[in-house]
């Protein structure tokens, strides 16, 4: 196999895990394979051929049983020599009527596959870039179809412990998918990690600050967690309607840091609530609770100094692009002052013994 052209990727969605990386995906053990396909399972060409090849002829009979099947449906067969148990052959190509292949019907191809999986006792499945070969389905609208809905499907109750993209390079697929299709998704999963994790943090310290009996601290937590909920929501919205040459990442992260800018300041500005939170030190023996305070918040610190971070290297390429820009200058005079406070809190929270 050719080396990596880049590293993989990888977030916790829930209790499961997501990873994208460049590999062959007829080498992976997993309990599910997806194949990419047309309505009559053809496995011509690409990932199906490919699957094909490697799974042997009892793969290619037990489709033919099946075949033909309606576009967004799958196909269960055999996985034969591959370290399979089922291969789900996904038609996502209808050469009559291509003008269907679009970012819904990947939608709902991924939500099919994940739920058949699950409902069939699987606990891990490997896909490939779906319809990004011979459908010719653009990498970023298919990278924004699957991410979003596989977080969506993860973040429900769901005993899939293991979801794979495998992306590789194969005759016939354009030279640019692998790159196209990863840039997209790199960005997404590094937000839906850092907002995954932010958000559970939120909700333990508001579950702490109730028990507490500080409302006014509880609601403004939830206030917070709510409104990132819901700028995630309309962000993934966003880039599912864009059109492939929409596909702005740095503006898109632009826009996205920007709103939700006054929720981490609103979160960091928690800790300087100092007469209530003194009086919590205070009486930390009574309560026992002071190590799950210091836990949750620490937590959150951590995850918004992870996303200062990410925003002080986006507005510092930014200023390298453009050169001297006194807008740039002061968001990135502001994120750095924000990050030393953050760090400076997070460095005295460990330190508290």
């Amino acid at each position: 196999m050719p080396e990596a052209p880049f590293r993989p990727l990888e977030c916790v969605i829930g209790g499961s895990i997501l990873r994208v990386e460049y590999c062959d995906i007829t080498t992976l053990h997993v309990d599910v394979m997806v194949s990419s396909d047309d309505i009559d399972l053809s496995m011509g060409g690409g990932v199906s051929d490919a699957l094909l090849r490697a799974g042997g002829e009892a793969v290619w009979h037990e489709a033919k049983v099946h075949a033909p099947i309606k576009l967004g449906d799958i196909a269960i067969t055999t996985a034969g020599r591959l370290h399979s148990k089922k291969i789900f052959h996904a038609a996502v190509l209808d050469y009559a009527k291509r003008h269907l292949t679009t970012i819904d019907l990947i939608r709902n191809v991924t939500n099919k596959c994940l739920r058949v999986c699950d409902a069939s006792g699987f606990r891990s499945i490997a896909f490939p870039a779906l319809a990004t070969g011979a459908a010719g389905l653009s990498p970023e609208r298919c990278a924004v179809a699957m991410m979003i809905q596989t977080a969506t499907y993860l973040s429900s109750s769901t005993n899939i412990e293991l979801v794979v993209v495998a992306l590789y390079s194969r005759i016939g697929l354009p030279k640019d998918v692998i790159h196209r299709f990863y840039s997209q998704v790199s960005d997404f999963i590094e937000l839906t990690q850092r907002l995954e994790s932010l958000t559970t943090a939120l909700d333990n310290l508001e579950k702490l600050y109730r028990q507490l009996k500080h409302d006014e601290t509880a609601n403004i937590t939830a206030l917070s967690r709510e409104s990132l909920r819901r700028y995630r929501s309309s962000w993934e919205k966003s880039i599912s309607q864009r059109e492939p040459k929409d596909f702005m990442q740095e503006q898109a992260w632009r826009s996205y840091r920007e709103e939700i800018e006054p929720d981490l300041y609103r979160i960091s500005d928690l800790y300087k609530r100092q007469e209530w939170l003194e009086n919590f030190r205070y009486q930390r023996e009574r309560f026992q609770i002071w190590d799950e305070y210091k836990e949750y918040r620490s937590a959150a610190l951590l995850e918004i100094i992870l996303i200062r971070k990410k925003n002080i290297t986006d507005l510092e390429l930014e200023l390298a692009k453009k050169g001297f820009d006194i807008h740039i200058n002061r968001q990135l005079e502001h994120q750095k002052e924000e990050l030393s406070k953050l760090e400076d809190e997070l460095n005295k929270l460990q330190g508290d013994k």
